[in-house]
């Protein structure tokens, strides 16, 4: 198991969610997975969810194993203290925030379709040129039209940026761009 691939199976909730329950059997509903973090501090913010009867909201650590929370030195960081919940594929060891407080953590394994591993393995240990070409057959032919198309367009936009940044440069001059 990979931390990114938790990251994407939290995100999208791609997890069984019917009783779910933390390590200490008490009753979690996710209500929002909360915001991905790009800086330092917790990977997800703002999540919601309700933890027995009672509405939490805060922010969310993911690791593989639980003691990695320790590797990370999260429990000298105060930038943890407001993790309302660890998500992992294993709890091997209770995670502490800085003032001793035990996070309340859900277990990953056993809850996410092997189906769902087995494609994410064959896709990063596929050696073709793009790793889900052999999957392109599959897709509906006005899904891959509509795909490439963004695609298209995308990278025209791309484009006409980096020339318009050109040409302020120099003073919208054609000549000297």
């Amino acid at each position: 198991m990979q931390e990114q691939l938790l990251h994407f199976i939290w995100h999208r909730k791609l997890f069984r969610q019917e009783g779910l329950t933390t390590t200490q059997a008490h009753l979690v509903e996710i209500l929002h997975t909360g915001f991905p973090n790009q800086d330092q501090g917790p990977d997800f913010l703002q999540a919601r969810i309700r933890l027995d009867d009672e509405l939490w909201a805060g922010h969310v650590e993911i690791h593989v194993r639980s003691s990695e929370w320790y590797q990370h030195g999260h429990e000298k960081d105060t930038h943890y203290n407001n993790v309302i919940l660890h998500v992992v594929w294993t709890e091997d060891q209770p995670a502490l925030t800085t003032t001793s407080v035990r996070i309340p953590c859900i277990e990953l394994s056993g809850r996410v379709d092997a189906s769902l591993l087995d494609r994410y393995h064959k896709l990063m240990n596929n050696e073709e040129w793009v790793p889900c070409a052999s999957s392109l057959t599959s897709v509906p032919d006005i899904t891959r039209t509509s795909w490439l198309e963004r695609l298209m367009t995308e990278r025209l936009e791309s484009k006409t940026e980096y020339i318009n940044q050109i040409l302020a440069r120099c003073s919208n001059d054609w000549e000297q761009a």
